[in-house]
Order: C-alpha cells, then structure tokens, then sequence
C-alpha cells in the first residue's frame, strides 16, 4: 500500500521459484528494488538475490527482512530509518501526480502451461474490483481464512484491498496452504469467512472427513481459481458447515474478478453457475469469427471495462493477441451467457479435445465423475491417438479409505455420459502437480503419464 501511494509499481514472485525462474521474472519487469526474507524452508532468498543480480544490472537494492546483515543486501529495519524529512515531502509532490489510471501491481500469471506473463494492473481497476467483490460477499468486520498467497490476483484482491473495504481481520494460518492448519486456525480465531481453489476446498474437506474437526463459524467464503463441480459446494455446506459458499470467476488479466454469486441466489445457481456479471463490466461471447453468439450458445468470452489489464509488461505482441483494437480483453475460455446475465465455464478453448470429430470439454467429465461417491478430486486431458486424433486421461483422486477399480469407474459413466465421452485412460493418483496458488498444471501431469508410458506421446512434427 506504501508503494502505491508513492507511485512504484509492486509485482508479487512466487516464493517457490528456483534462480532460472526467479532472474526471469526480475529480468522481465526491470525490477529495481527486491525486498525478501532471508530464507524460507529451504530457499536462501539473500544468496539467490545476490546470485542474480550479478546479471541483472538494475537491480539497485536487496532488503531483507533479516537480524544479522548479509553482505551485499541491506536490512529492512535499517532502510525503515533512512528517509529523511526532504525526501519525505518528495514523496508527497509527487503524490498529487498519481492518477488512478496508473499502473501500481504486476501480477505473474500462474504459469500452469510455460513461462508466466507479467499482467500490468492499475489503481483503479484493483480498488473497484476489490470494492465490487467484498460488497457482494458480505464480508464486512469478518474474520478471514486467506488460503491464497498474496503474490495472486486472487489473494491480492480478497486478501489485502478487499478486507480495507470491509474493515476484515485477515487470518494468515501457515506461510504456504496447509490444510491441516487452516482448519485449525478456522477453529482457534472463529473465522467466519474463508477461500480457496477447488483444490484446496478439496484438501479440507479431506481433513475434516478424517480428522471429525468441529467447525461452526463459517458464514460465507468464495472458491475461484478454476470452476468448481456441483458436488463440491454441497461437501462444503455438508463437512465444513459453511452456509454460503459461492462461486466468484475471474482472471489476472481482468484484475481478478468477472462473475460472482450475488448474495440472494440459491444454492442450485450456484452449484450450476459461476455467478452474476460484475458491476460495470461488459461482457461478449464470440465464435471463432469474432461474431456474437446467442444466449446459450458456447462461445469466447470477452470483457471490457475499468478492470481491465493495461498490458502485458514488455510483451506489445502478446497485449495485441488478447486486447482487441475497441478495447475488448479476449479470455480465452469457453464460455455460456444466459439470458439472465450468469455465466456457465464450459473450459479452456486450448483445453478442449476433439475426438474423432466430437468435442469433448474435460471440466464436463471432471464434474461428473466427482459425483462418484469414492471420488474426490478428477483432473482430464486430452492426450494422441493414432485413430481418433486425441482422447481423453483421467487422473482420479479417491477419498480416504476409498477403493474402487478402473472397472468400477466405467461403470459408472456408462449410461450416463456419452460413450465418447468415457475416459480411455483413468489413473489413480495420491496427489497433483501445481501452482502454489492452487491451480492444476495439467501439462506436467500429461507429461508425467508419457514419461511413464501409461498414455502415448504425441507424434513429433
């Protein structure tokens, strides 16, 4: 908040990333200045910084959070008491300068498919977005479980500008999730509200399950990041006694937040949705020509309005690929407007499998066979055929104490999905690859079931 109301722009780096990772994120925005901890786990932040910097000749100044001084770095209490009052005054001149068109936050994107873009964010896009998504929640002088990091739009929005609106407590319960510890610290501070990732959700409602934890103070609470099933939300209403849960639908490049639930609707448009149109946005659905589609029909979603990224930092390229000449943010997901204004997620346009000529959307089939009642968590894809071109992988993940065999989950869909639409290749697995902002990298798990040759790689061209 002290940068933005000085004019700098801060970008959040993701605390796992290695050198390689860490100097490209640096290098893409020209960072100047780095504060870090010292080290966290096993990351030593102070090494790796002076590491770095040594090919990075813009980085001015490493501040760390540290009691003893690191040769080369500077300590976050000694640079607290370097401003004198001349330059304080300067700051302020150079206040009334600052406009709410300004850029003030990047954000990386997740990274769930290669090298993250750097998403330039301004004043007033984060501190309406952030305004528009509290108010709809009811979060006001609540008590928060955070879950998302903060260097995500999603914790970034919910967790730092949206609690200042509301005048929220915010409960950070370990440095990275642990849901283990979130349940704890649900139970110990009385938190009332709480978000998360469908995956995260996931891993609470496992630990709930077999823990018998006691929760009941959670009022409401939000799941974004990726479209959660039917079957979730009523898990969450029934194990963690959450009376509210809602579903909120947004990207990076769009600040955080398009859809959300609004606070009257059922639970049945919440389960089937992903909420209501945000306040002062435009939305379209296209086809591949770049025509409007009808009510109902899938399409590209687009959105315009204050919200809206101004660039790709360092990327023209890319900034013309997604923001359109009249101003139109192409979102790349596969998208259905209802006459009603809610939208439904059908799934990534680059996510969708065709299969000998039939279009297969691997968010569909994830939701249904989590329906399974030994079924936890699904994640699809699609991977080569020499017949069909592609077919569908399905990583299932059962809940605790579960068995069931691939059999018994064929069975399942028979009659119930289409025939095509029945995975040819059904995995079972303890755990997934991700973002530590919650999200699935389907790429590394194809990668994984072709290096192991459970699914056939793709030809090389």
């Amino acid at each position: 908040m002290g940068a933005a109301r000085a004019g700098l722009i801060v970008a959040g780096i993701n605390p796992y990333y290695q050198l390689g990772e860490l100097h490209y994120c640096l290098k893409k925005i020209g960072a100047k200045a780095v504060l870090a901890p010292e080290s966290y786990r096993t990351q030593r932040y102070a090494e790796m910084l002076l590491t770095v910097k040594k090919n990075l000749p813009m980085l001015d100044h490493i501040i760390v959070y540290a009691d003893d001084h690191v040769t080369g770095t500077r300590r976050f209490r000694d640079v607290e008491s370097l401003a004198d009052r001349k330059e304080v005054e300067m700051v302020k001149e150079e206040q009334v300068e600052i406009s709410p068109y300004n850029g003030t936050n990047i954000q990386f994107t997740s990274g769930t498919t290669g090298n993250p873009k750097a998403v330039l964010l301004s004043q007033r896009g984060l501190v309406n977005n952030s305004r528009q998504a509290v108010t709809r929640l009811d979060t006001d002088g609540r008590k928060i479980c955070l879950n998302v990091p903060y260097f995500h739009a999603f914790g970034m929005v919910m967790g730092i500008v949206g609690p200042l609106h509301a005048g929220s407590t915010v409960v950070l319960e370990s440095p990275t999730f642990n849901p283990i510890k979130s349940i704890e610290a649900i139970i110990a501070e009385k938190c009332s509200v709480c978000f998360g990732t469908p995956t995260m959700w996931t891993n609470m409602i496992d630990v709930q399950t077999r823990t018998g934890a006691k929760i009941d103070t959670l009022y409401t609470g939000s799941t974004g990041g990726a479209p959660a099933s039917p079957d979730l939300y009523k898990r969450v209403r029934e194990c963690l006694r959450m009376e509210r849960i809602k579903s909120i639908y947004g990207l990076t490049e769009n600040t955080a937040i398009v859809n959300q639930a609004l606070p009257e609707e059922d639970n049945q448009l919440t389960e089937t949705t992903i909420g209501y149109i945000s306040d002062h946005l435009e939305i379209k659905v296209i086809d591949e020509k770049g025509e409007m589609v009808p009510f109902g029909t899938p399409g590209e979603l687009c959105t315009r309005g204050y919200s809206i990224m101004l660039g790709y930092w360092d990327d023209e390229e890319s900034t013309r690929k997604a923001i359109m000449e009249d101003e139109w943010l192409k979102t790349g997901d596969q998208y259905v407007l209802r006459e009603d204004g809610y939208g439904i997620i059908v799934g990534r346009l680059k996510d969708m499998i065709i299969r000998g000529g039939e279009n297969i959307y691997p968010k569909e089939i994830e939701h249904f066979l989590e329906s399974h009642p030994s079924i936890l968590e699904v994640h699809a894809f699609g991977v080569h055929d020499d017949v069909y071109g592609e077919e569908m992988c399905a990583c299932v993940r059962l809940r605790s104490g579960a068995k069931i065999s691939v059999d018994d989950v064929v069975n399942y869909a028979k009659g119930k999905i289409a025939k095509f639409k029945i995975p040819r290749y059904i995995v079972f697995r303890e755990e997934f690859p991700k973002t530590t902002s919650g999200k699935i990298q389907k790429y590394k798990l194809r990668q994984e079931m072709e290096d192991q040759g459970i699914v056939p790689k793709a030809p090389q061209s």
